[in-house]
């Protein structure tokens, strides 16, 4: 009977101890992690933003929320103003001027201004000092976050972000040979993409000029409103 009651007593314990383990995993016990392949070996910075920057846009297009440009070089079709060409779902899904971050962030840059499959540029800081091998050491907080952006909303690694947020450059028309010497003319477009970087979706999008190079100019391309979007982007992560 004593056994009985010490296995019976044992057996609580472990159920118990399940029961905590369980407990534990759900409130968090995976430390912050939401998607842990993006920390894996050989997943670079690279990699993981050019697949979520990817993922995102054809899930916008395969949703109806934009459409596809049939122009090389040209991602999304726009009006006259270099705006999106969004339906009445897609401004509801992405145009709310409610929208909050309410998870960890990776702030970058994606400059389809040449390229439709170009790769989006991560934004690190260089930490003080280096590590035992000597190699520089860097942060996933964005040299152009304020002061009064935490340090505590960006990510402490890939796997814990929730939102990566883009300064996004858009070309919207090519005037093909517009120069001298078959130099094609890019009207650019400036734009915040916030893309749900687990499910690979853009959940927000923040509209902030276009420009067209003029037929005498410095450059061909049009200008990139760099200091509104993180401007922008500074705005959302403080609120």
């Amino acid at each position: 009977m004593k056994d009985k009651k010490h296995s019976m007593k044992k057996l609580f314990i472990i159920m118990l101890m399940m029961t905590l383990c369980l407990a534990f995993a759900g409130c968090g016990g995976n430390d912050g992690v939401l998607n842990p392949d993006a920390d894996k070996e050989g997943v670079t910075d690279d990699s993981w933003s050019k697949d979520v920057w990817d993922s995102a846009v054809q899930d916008m297009i395969q949703k109806g929320y934009a459409t596809a440009n049939d122009e090389d070089g040209v991602i999304f079709v726009c009006d006259n103003n270099g705006e999106i060409v969004l339906s009445e779902e897609g401004k509801a899904a992405l145009m709310s001027p409610d929208f909050k971050i309410d998870g960890k962030v990776i702030w970058g840059g994606q400059y389809a201004t040449m390229s439709e499959t170009s790769t989006p540029d991560i934004e690190k800081s260089k930490v003080s000092g280096s590590d035992e091998e000597g190699e520089d050491v860097f942060s996933y907080v964005s040299p152009f976050a304020e002061e009064a952006t935490s340090d505590d909303v960006f990510a402490e690694s890939r796997g814990r972000c929730k939102y990566l947020i883009l300064e996004t450059a858009l070309c919207y028309n090519i005037k093909r040979e517009y120069y001298i010497g078959g130099v094609d003319r890019l009207d650019i477009s400036t734009y915040v993409f916030v893309i749900d970087a687990v499910s690979k979706e853009v959940v927000h999008i923040e509209y902030l000029g276009s420009d067209s190079p003029g037929a005498v100019a410095s450059s061909y391309m049009g200008h990139i409103y760099a200091e509104e979007a993180h401007a922008y982007m500074n705005k959302i992560c403080q609120e």
